[in-house]
């Protein structure tokens, strides 16, 4: 009887021990995920960053053009050679 009361002890103290490892190792398994999510969360931040700047200057580009193609066709409207002189020597633009 005594035999089996230390068996039973014995596997009871495994199992204890046996538990704390895998408590610890979890443990530091979701530390260690903890850090690589708050990682990954600033470069997802960085790259939306960089993805606002680039449609900023996306849009800017886009406006320049705009503007660009309509200053070249107002110089296509009417005499061609006097709006073009009009707009070479106009300083406000």
């Amino acid at each position: 009887m005594i035999k089996v009361l230390f068996v039973v002890i014995g596997v009871l103290v495994y199992a204890v021990v046996t538990c704390i490892f895998i408590i610890k190792n979890q443990r530091q398994s979701a530390r260690t995920l903890q850090c690589k999510n708050l990682a990954l969360e600033h470069e997802r931040d960085t790259y939306a960053q960089q993805v606002q700047r680039l449609t900023k200057a996306g849009k800017i580009a886009v406006d320049n053009r705009r503007e660009s193609d309509a200053k070249v066709e107002s110089l296509h409207n009417g005499d061609a050679v006097d709006n073009a002189l009009h707009g070479l020597s106009d300083t406000e633009s």
